[in-house]
């Protein structure tokens, strides 16, 4: 599958048709008989500038793709190579990393939102192939921005998503040696804190959002304690970390933890995830690691990713 094979259509018109539907108001019609509201004109206009922005930096994305996948088949073609499906998906999945990397920075929390609507509207017409190439670039900007989380919250993000009890603790006792692949390695006191600090935060709540999530957390947090055991942590020892570790997680990072726990629903949990990090921690409490890599560096205390 060749990225220079498919040609991109023009995003706009394919976006207009499943975004824009205004709702209309009498009472806030327009003289001329528009029948739209000033609203309903103004969600028209932002959801215009979103389509914008996203087509623009999707076109970029995928032109460099079809540019870095078509270096890939020509050193094939002189080299006289024939690689393997699986070398093709690798030289892809390592294009698409690469685009993101370069452009994660520029992107804002309506990307998603409209790359997923593109998305669906390919596979409405037909073009599996190029829908199939978004979602791909979808998954590797979330995955991105999940790694500049603070690694406790990655994990406990991981761990209150397992129904099975042996899955939580595998994951907690794996992260603790030292983690693998994306699972970060993290201290355990500072996993119980982090646990902690959300049941603290959930308990003081004028209204309790989720008591189901707030009993998971709950376990999630006598589970790092069995898992300490388990790794004969001895409680002297346990106490005195977390004495020492108290206060060191961000709390911003932490209340946007609470807020995404919060969420079911996968695509509204991306949108949260990419809203997240544009969110001025101090006007809105929610940016765990903004956008930039200095500033996430400046906020976690460690080396962007």
């Amino acid at each position: 599958m060749s990225c220079s094979d498919t040609p991109l259509p023009c995003l706009p018109s394919l976006l207009l048709p499943i975004q824009f539907k205004p709702t209309t108001s009498p009472s806030g019609a327009k003289p001329g008989g528009s029948g739209l509201s000033e609203r309903s004109l103004q969600e028209q206009a932002a959801a215009r500038q979103v389509i914008e922005r996203t087509w623009k930096i999707v076109s970029e994305m995928l032109d460099q793709m079809r540019v870095d996948m078509a270096l890939a088949e020509s050193y094939r073609n002189g080299s006289g190579e024939s690689p393997s499906e699986l070398r093709l998906m690798q030289l892809e999945a390592e294009a698409t990393r690469k685009i993101v990397a370069d452009r994660i920075n520029r992107l804002d929390e309506g990307f998603l939102g409209g790359l997923e609507a593109y998305s669906t509207a390919l596979r409405r017409s037909n073009q599996e192939d190029l829908a199939d190439r978004l979602d791909a670039i979808r998954i590797e900007v979330l995955d991105q921005l999940t790694d500049r989380l603070p690694p406790e919250v990655r994990v406990l993000n991981t761990v209150t998503q397992l129904m099975d009890r042996n899955d939580r603790r595998g994951i907690i006792k794996e992260a603790a040696k030292g983690g693998y692949g994306k699972l970060p390695k993290v201290e355990l006191p500072g996993l119980w804190l982090a646990a902690n600090q959300v049941i603290s935060d959930m308990e003081e709540a004028e209204a309790l959002p989720d008591r189901r999530l707030l009993a998971m957390v709950c376990v999630v947090r006598e589970e790092v304690q069995f898992v300490a055991r388990e790794l004969r942590q001895a409680n002297g020892e346990f106490a005195a970390a977390l004495k020492a570790q108290r206060n060191m997680l961000p709390q911003a990072a932490l209340a946007f933890l609470q807020r995404l726990l919060q969420v079911s629903d996968p695509l509204q949990r991306q949108a949260l995830l990419a809203k997240g990090f544009r969110e001025d921690a101090k006007g809105k409490g929610a940016r765990p690691a903004c956008g930039g890599i200095k500033e996430t560096e400046a906020q976690t205390g460690r080396q962007g990713v």
